[in-house]
């Protein structure tokens, strides 16, 4: 049995990761800030502490194979403020490079990071897309903290014979998801029309439990060491195409309507909402293709299961919220 230990354990990865490898035999130690977010699965050992005050590890870590960072300030849709990038690096960077090092010294063999695609730049306009090959380009806070990260855990791995492996998803979908995808999702179901029919982009987006699956591939395959991989899953798929298919899977038409992009692109700076219309109408592609080559693997969950998954927690959380 290998001992496992995840931090960001009661998070939206983390809650499905901690249950997949217990149902795989692994012994799994979950790091979460408080003891009422501690992740639903009942074998795993807790852990509480908030990491970016860089509590002591080292005994907690002594007997563990590998290490799952997952925690970490997540990206920010709001308008920044002027200790952004502070921030950030704390959260993201400094708590990566301790983690690394407490895990180095107590004998930790493997640490798996998730970083982010952002980390390549925010967009595939007009080239293609995303790659292993592709030098970092991060933009904004959140993806230089991601970055910076990246670099500090190589710098550990390769001073302490850790191995490390960095793993870059896209935005991940399915039960549970939040932020944009969720918003558009509730946007469906309450019937509100859509001005998104000119936009002509395409976008990846990774199963939430493929992401972990992969994970789990990447604790144990010998050749995930010291790689760096971006992931997706499925093909990539347009905004008008993707409310499509969510309203498909809601049972709700899909009311959309055509904008001239640059008078969507005014419209919401206007409202503050700058960055959220320019996810929707870029691109974002990604070339997963190589972890899915070297390491053998194949996404087990189809994207109609996943988006079917999400409609439904979309549903009973509308249900709920109405009783």
């Amino acid at each position: 049995m290998s001992h496992i230990f995840i931090t960001g354990a009661a998070g939206f990865v983390g809650q499905r990761l901690c249950q997949l490898l217990d149902s795989r035999g692994f012994q799994v130690t979950a790091a979460v800030r408080h003891a009422g977010t501690a992740p639903p699965s009942a074998a795993a050992e807790c852990v509480l502490g908030d990491l970016t005050r860089q509590p002591p590890l080292i005994p907690a870590l002594r007997s563990v194979d590998a290490v799952v960072h997952l925690a970490g300030r997540a990206h920010q849709v709001s308008r920044p403020s002027s200790d952004e990038q502070a921030r950030f690096t704390a959260a993201n960077c400094t708590v990566t490079r301790h983690l690394a090092q407490q895990a180095a010294a107590a004998g930790v063999k493997r640490f798996i990071f998730v970083s982010t695609i952002k980390v390549l730049g925010e967009q595939t306009n007009a080239r293609p897309p995303f790659n292993d090959d592709d030098h970092a380009d991060p933009v904004g806070a959140y993806a230089c903290s991601k970055w910076a990260a990246e670099l500090a855990l190589r710098q550990v791995a390769t001073a302490t014979g850790m191995e490390r492996v960095i793993l870059r998803p896209p935005l991940l979908y399915g039960a549970g998801a939040k932020a944009n995808l969720r918003r558009l999702a509730n946007w469906i179901q309450r019937g509100y029309p859509l001005p998104f029919a000119a936009v002509d982009n395409r976008r990846n987006l990774l199963s939430v439990n493929n992401f972990c699956d992969l994970i789990a591939t990447c604790l144990t395959h010998p050749a995930a060491a010291g790689e760096c991989f971006v992931v997706a899953d499925h093909p990539p798929l347009s905004t008008p195409d993707l409310i499509r298919a969510l309203a498909a899977a809601l049972n709700c038409p899909a009311r959309l309507w055509a904008v001239p992009i640059p008078l969507l692109r005014g419209l919401g700076y206007l409202s503050g909402q700058t960055a959220q219309i320019r996810r929707l109408c870029e691109s974002l592609e990604v070339d997963g293709s190589r972890v899915q080559r070297q390491l053998d693997w194949q996404p087990p969950m189809t994207f109609d299961a996943e988006l079917t998954a999400l409609a439904a927690d979309v549903i009973n959380t509308a249900v709920l919220s109405k009783q």
